[in-house]
């Protein structure tokens, strides 16, 4: 910060980044200091914030795996569906897990918090790590569904 009203300048040096959770926290010493500086009360900082976003994070990245295990489970384990309506829905959902899911998933963070993955790779490595993962069981789901529906056919 520089106050040019109070001849000040302050720098703060952080040797960390939790681009999530941790950034919030440090906003709040920054603005804080610069509170007490000037004369004025800081604002009380939030000190469950950080566990709270990251119960959150945390909660996403367990769904987005479920998912994932799901769309694999189910390349693995297809039926025949016999009702018009089963086949409707269970055609819904090959498009929805089989295709869309797989090419969404890299795109998720650019899409929701506009960060591109290459971001996410450097500086939130077990979302990264959650994204790949998730992304490489539907894909070999898919491909299994695939694989089942397509050799088959050739054998006839």
């Amino acid at each position: 910060f520089i106050v040019p009203d109070l001849e000040v300048a302050i720098c703060f040096m952080i040797n960390g980044n939790d681009e999530f959770g941790m950034n919030s926290l440090m906003d709040n010493a920054f603005w804080s200091s610069l509170a007490i500086i000037r004369g004025n009360n800081p604002s009380e900082p939030d000190y469950k914030a950080y566990t709270r976003i990251h119960l959150i994070f945390n909660s996403i990245y367990l769904v987005i795996l479920l998912i994932s295990v799901f769309v694999l489970i189910k390349g693995i384990k297809q039926k025949e569906h016999d009702k018009k309506l089963k086949k409707i829905t269970a055609g819904i959902f090959d498009i929805l897990g089989f295709i869309v899911w797989p090419f969404m998933l890299p795109n998720i963070t650019g899409f929701f918090v506009d960060t591109p993955l290459w971001v996410i790779h450097s500086f939130v490595p077990d979302l990264y790590f959650i994204i790949i993962t998730g992304t490489v069981l539907a894909i070999a789901g898919e491909l299994i569904f695939v694989a089942k529906k397509v050799i088959p056919c050739l054998k006839r």
